[in-house]
């Protein structure tokens, strides 16, 4: 089994990715001994207002950054934030991944995003990444229709590292009645 950490990219909901830089040097290398994937936060475009450097995670702020041996370090993009430029992925938000400190981008997708996320996924891994898909909000879902969305996924990425399916827990629990 291999552990995924996402404390940085997610935690940064709490707190709008705006981190000490000492709280996440000291995380980073207390993290790096045990876990096997480090997610630093979240690859966007520019936002109105402020969220700190983790909602962007850019390569700019990659550079500033110690990042202990051990694990692979990526990053999360929603699909929607691709889907919606008029930029491909390398232009919109990624070099190559022998430019970068992040060998590891998770893709994160609503169900009605799955067809539209290929070429995103296939794109990222041409660039030298490792990817993974995030299927959001799989809570609720009928079990057929999460099956059909996993597996049309596996179709055109055997090759991905990981399937996540977001409140898979929660949807478990409500069909045991727990």
């Amino acid at each position: 089994m291999k552990i995924l950490d996402c404390t940085l990219r997610d935690g940064g909901y709490y707190n709008n990715w705006d981190f000490d830089p000492l709280i996440v040097k000291a995380y980073l290398d207390a993290a790096a001994a045990n876990i096997d994937y480090i997610e630093l936060g979240l690859r966007n475009f520019s936002k109105p207002g402020f969220v700190g450097a983790y909602s962007y995670t850019t390569e700019e702020h990659l550079s500033t950054l110690e990042l202990p041996e051990g694990p692979v370090y990526g990053v999360m993009v929603d699909a929607k934030t691709i889907l919606s430029s008029p930029l491909d992925v390398e232009d919109a938000l990624f070099v190559e991944a022998g430019k970068s400190k992040i060998d590891l981008v998770g893709v994160a997708a609503h169900f009605n995003e799955v067809e539209r996320s290929e070429k995103i996924l296939k794109r990222l891994k041409s660039l030298g990444y490792l990817v993974g898909y995030n299927l959001m909000q799989a809570g609720g879902k009928a079990s057929d229709v999460i099956a059909d969305k996993a597996r049309q996924v596996a179709e055109w990425a055997s090759w991905m590292s990981f399937i996540l399916l977001i409140h898979w827990v929660q949807w478990m629990q409500a069909r045991l009645g727990e």
